[in-house]
């Protein structure tokens, strides 16, 4: 069966379900209960590319954000003096939002902010550990992101363009790099396995 995300509330209801696949070597998806996956994918996990929207890309620059049209021209610097990372346009060029550390660099929370990077707001005023990795939907309903809660732990999380609605969708493992398909089926994310190793899984 086939399971449509067109929700916030739909992902969260899938998230309540437990189940999470990882790719294996042979391109098949194995699928468990919980979060403990034991299959191994292949190598690689593919590039990280500037993201982009409404003919501009946005990237980070030695902890500033900057703005470039496709064609490499009109660059213009968005933040400054901050260790901003990750930036992700909503879909429609509405807004972005990014990773900034915050508190001396004593923690990172998600923040997003208009195009010109005017009006930046803290979404996580009151998280619990350093989240990264902001993604929004394709639809632009939802955000996903990671929140790195002790060494070696690390989890998947959504919530609502305004901060409201967070929900976890992991736990147990080392989990980063969240997204989500283009048609609304599934969320992927990357989940650490040891050594040096990482695979790709699904839920």
């Amino acid at each position: 069966m086939t399971i449509r995300i067109n929700s916030l509330a739909a992902l969260a209801l899938l998230a309540g379900l437990g189940t999470i696949g990882c790719t294996t070597s042979d391109g098949t998806v194995g699928f468990s209960g919980g979060s403990s996956p034991t299959t191994t994918p292949p190598p690689g996990l593919g590039t990280v590319v500037p993201r982009s929207a409404a003919g501009a890309l946005v990237f980070s620059s030695n902890g500033s954000l900057q703005r470039v049209d496709r064609n490499g021209r009109n660059l213009q610097v968005l933040t400054s003096g901050s260790t901003d990372i990750d930036p992700f346009f909503h879909p429609r060029g509405l807004n972005l939002v990014f990773s900034r550390s915050i508190e001396g660099g004593a923690k990172r929370h998600i923040f997003s902010m208009a195009p010109d990077g005017s009006n930046p707001t803290d979404l996580t005023p009151d998280l619990a550990g350093d989240a990264f990795s902001p993604y929004y939907a394709w639809d632009g309903s939802f955000i996903l992101f990671a929140v790195r809660t002790a060494p070696g732990d690390q989890r998947i999380f959504l919530m609502q363009p305004d901060g409201s609605g967070r929900r976890q969708l992991t736990s147990g493992g080392f989990d980063g790099h969240p997204a989500a398909s283009g048609d609304g089926t599934f969320v992927v994310f990357q989940r650490a396995t040891g050594g040096g190793q990482s695979k790709i899984c699904r839920l």
